[in-house]
């Protein structure tokens, strides 16, 4: 009964997805703790990139390995990837939320931090190339908006770049992986 009852094909990404989720709520308090705030971090260096890399291909590999008879269609694989980063992104929302309930800087910090990187910007994002460019009252409305910014926001806001971020691992790997005949 209960998660020793689970198919492989859930048992297997849960146990990574949790174990991936751990590692990732522990560099989101050490990052916050060290004055870096998780919510902006650049998105080309996102730890969830390098945690979904490996906790995917590991999730992957065990399933393929002990419980499929070194056999993986591409749906599986899709399943297992899936699994794993909707795991990381669900603990890692709910973390934000409740942390960011609890440590009420976390939220001040984020508003505070970003709107130095907006002022920052802001002769880029008025100058900037057509396309691209903001008008003067745009600008004023989105540095306004950063104060409407709420826990529950920065949560969803985790949940879907995780899901962005982790959508084309899975693809990936259920491709290279996979293995039709027997």
């Amino acid at each position: 009964t209960g998660f020793s009852s689970l198919s492989p094909l859930f048992r297997v990404p849960i146990k990574f997805g949790m174990v991936a989720s751990v590692l990732s709520v522990v560099i989101m308090i050490v990052l916050f703790y060290t004055g870096r705030h998780p919510s902006l971090v650049p998105p080309y260096l996102d730890s969830r990139i390098l945690i979904f890399l490996i906790f995917i291909y590991f999730a992957i590999r065990e399933f393929k390995e002990f419980y499929n008879n070194r056999f993986l269609h591409f749906w599986q694989g899709l399943i297992i990837g899936v699994t794993v980063y909707l795991s990381v992104g669900i603990t890692g929302g709910v973390f934000i939320y409740i942390f960011g309930k609890v440590e009420t800087s976390f939220v001040a910090e984020y508003i505070e931090m970003a709107r130095q990187g907006v002022m920052a910007a802001k002769d880029e994002l008025i100058n900037g190339p057509q396309g691209v460019r903001m008008t003067e009252e745009e600008f004023a409305n989105h540095l306004a908006s950063l104060e409407n910014t709420t826990a529950g926001i920065l949560a969803v806001d985790y949940f879907i770049k995780s899901c962005i971020v982790g959508f084309f691992i899975p693809l990936l790997y259920s491709a290279l992986f996979r293995r039709v005949e027997r």
